[in-house]
């Protein structure tokens, strides 16, 4: 069977393949099962899915206190790895950042999200807190970075930035995935 995009589909829309994609991943696996059920069920012809993320080692927690823009939550490499034969059909970029209010002082806070040097997503005042030091809030942003992946072996840099309203104390702490789906042959 032809590979069909989801727009072809009956049933199946792109919303219903991101809402697979963007859940929380609490159980990698179950999420694996569900996404082979939904491209089965759309009639995709792909053979595998694989979700590559930056070691969680590396998530440091960083700590932004001015309102200059652009302040790096800490970009992460992830190495692509399909199997020999593989050809890559899309893939999704996903930065899940939980963010804490460290200060008793209102803020919000601009988000921007770059795939390999390309912003792929950028908003204004995309999170808000009241005056409460500890409020906190888990966002997550997932775009498609088809175009900035395409290969087997490819270092691939992802890195998120924010923009605090006030210079005060807010703390980030960015993880980062790749969702790969490939058909072989």
């Amino acid at each position: 069977m032809p590979l069909r995009t989801p727009k072809e589909i009956p049933g199946v829309s792109i919303a219903d393949i991101w809402t697979y994609a963007t859940r929380t991943l609490t159980d990698p696996n179950s999420y694996k099962a569900d996404v082979s059920a939904l491209l089965q069920l759309a009639h995709f012809d792909l053979s595998e899915f694989e979700i590559a993320q930056a070691p969680a080692a590396e998530n440091a927690a960083v700590t932004i206190t001015v309102t200059t823009a652009d302040q790096s939550l800490g970009s992460k490499d992830i190495v692509t790895d399909i199997p020999a034969g593989g050809t890559i059909i899309s893939v999704i970029a996903m930065a899940k950042i939980n963010i804490m209010n460290n200060s008793a002082n209102a803020q919000k806070i601009d988000l921007k999200f770059d795939v390999e040097g390309t912003t792929l997503f950028e908003q204004d005042d995309v999170v808000g807190f009241g005056a409460t030091d500890g409020a906190s809030a888990p966002y997550i942003i997932a775009e498609d970075a088809s175009d900035e992946v395409t290969a087997d072996g490819q270092t691939v840099t992802l890195e998120a930035f924010a923009t605090l309203s006030a210079a005060q104390s807010v703390i980030f702490s960015a993880q980062y995935y790749l969702f790969i789906v490939y058909k072989m042959g």
